[in-house]
């Protein structure tokens, strides 16, 4: 990339600040428990974890939501939380942070989302989900629906991040769609597999080379492979724009309409942790779009900040400054 293209990715992260992005969906809680590892426990062949300390990050639809936070971005988010001390923790933890959350909706008898990690000397020991993936329903449906709807006329680009926890289903992901496309508002998806048909008619839809495959029914072995399996789920979703990220191996970036693939090869110098490494990828190409970027500059920054996020360890995230220093 000439000197020239690297000026403008700049001048496009510099728009950060002035976009608005609404993010909608699965929220959840990520808990870490550290500490180390001495002896084994004589009651199984276990390590016995001597606990230091706890930490905890807004998590799914939460990291989204901070990895824009982080980018400069105005960011309302809009999800379910239960009526428990971690949907409590993570109302007042992203309101200090200045995400609008009033669209945060308390479900009667459901349970906030949390995965907690035990971590002893930096690696990961096991994880324990808590969580309620039954669909939402009835009046929630109603109230998170006219919260999108009132948010519409304020922003630039909607995100949705599906982890299939109950929020985004048949009957919120093609309503939430149309209302945005009524209102000519770009819809970024980080998609859950088994709901790909529900996507259709989205602006960019972000799989990685694995729920790509899974979602064309086919393997992806050589880059031919993966050109015509993105072209193939293109043109079945009537989605924009297509790109899959392929880990070591970079993006991959379609545009329906001049029919044009791009591979960009990828920059991560270490790779130490991919947690959350979607995460930055939509909310980073989103805010790209919403800056007035084109989808394969937008690629090309949010494969700079997955780069910059999977060297680090946990659910991190990305500076504007790092941007621009890893961009160079």
């Amino acid at each position: 990339m000439t000197n020239t293209d690297k000026s403008r990715l700049v001048r496009l992260i510099e728009k950060f600040s002035r976009c608005r992005i609404l993010v909608v969906g699965d929220v959840m809680v990520d808990e870490y428990i550290w500490g180390r590892v001495t002896r084994i426990s004589p009651e199984a062949p276990v390590p016995v974890v001597e606990r230091r300390g706890c930490s905890l990050v807004p998590g799914g639809a939460g990291n989204v939501v901070r990895t824009l936070i982080s980018l400069g971005a105005n960011v309302t988010l809009i999800g379910e939380i239960g009526q428990d001390s971690s949907g409590e923790w993570l109302r007042s933890h992203l309101q200090s942070e200045g995400v609008g959350v009033n669209g945060l909706v308390e479900v009667p008898g459901r349970e906030t989302t949390v995965k907690t990690r035990i971590i002893a000397h930096k690696q990961q020991v096991v994880r324990v989900d808590s969580e309620n993936k039954s669909p939402i329903d009835g009046p929630v449906i109603e109230e998170l629906l006219r919260n999108v709807e009132n948010e519409l006329d304020s922003v630039n680009v909607v995100i949705l991040s599906d982890y299939a926890k109950g929020l985004l289903h048949e009957k919120t992901i093609p309503l939430i769609v149309e209302k945005c496309l009524e209102k000519g508002v770009m819809v970024a998806v980080d998609p859950a597999v088994h709901h790909a048909d529900l996507y259709r008619g989205v602006t960019v839809l972000t799989p990685n080379h694995h729920e790509a495959a899974l979602m064309a029914g086919r393997e992806m072995e050589t880059e031919d492979d993966v050109e015509d399996v993105g072209t193939s789920l293109a043109g079945r979703l009537g989605c924009r724009y297509l790109v899959i990220t392929r880990g070591e191996d970079g993006m991959t970036v379609l545009e329906a309409e001049q029919k044009a693939i791009e591979h960009i090869p990828a920059v991560a110098r270490e790779v130490f942790d991919v947690t959350g490494a979607g995460d930055t990828v939509i909310g980073t190409l989103a805010l790209c779009l919403a800056a007035g970027g084109g989808i394969l500059e937008a690629a090309i920054i949010s494969n700079y900040a997955a780069g910059v996020v999977v060297a680090k360890f946990g659910t991190a995230t990305v500076t504007v400054d790092e941007l621009k220093e890893v961009i160079g």
